[in-house]
């Protein structure tokens, strides 16, 4: 999975209009957000946050770990079994890692 989001990523990147990954912000565009979202944008923290938002939720090309999202549109079931596949081994590395560490609930 993370080499076809790679390639669409990759596509149009930098393209004012059809980057889906990086949207381009204008002065005018950008004060058209909410206020919370503008602030959040111009945050210093905001490349850390949002990225993780932006793999899970995936609000400009579909999310990178739902096979269901929009990123996924028109692609085989193999590529959407191989989403889950990829994101379930995920989630058993980072649950094995956090028992391996001593850490409890």
């Amino acid at each position: 999975p993370w080499a076809m989001s790679h390639r669409r990523h990759h596509m149009y990147h930098n393209h004012q209009k059809k980057d889906a990954s990086h949207p381009w912000f204008t002065k005018s565009s950008l004060t058209k957000l909410p206020s919370f979202t503008q602030s959040f944008l111009k945050s210093p923290l905001a490349p850390f946050l949002a990225y993780p938002i932006y793999l899970f939720e995936g609000s400009f090309d579909g999310s990178h770990v739902n096979p269901l999202s929009k990123l996924y549109r028109g692609s085989s079931t193999r590529a959407k079994v191989e989403c889950v596949v990829s994101a379930v081994s995920v989630g058993a590395f980072f649950a094995a890692m956090y028992a391996a560490c001593g850490f409890s609930a």
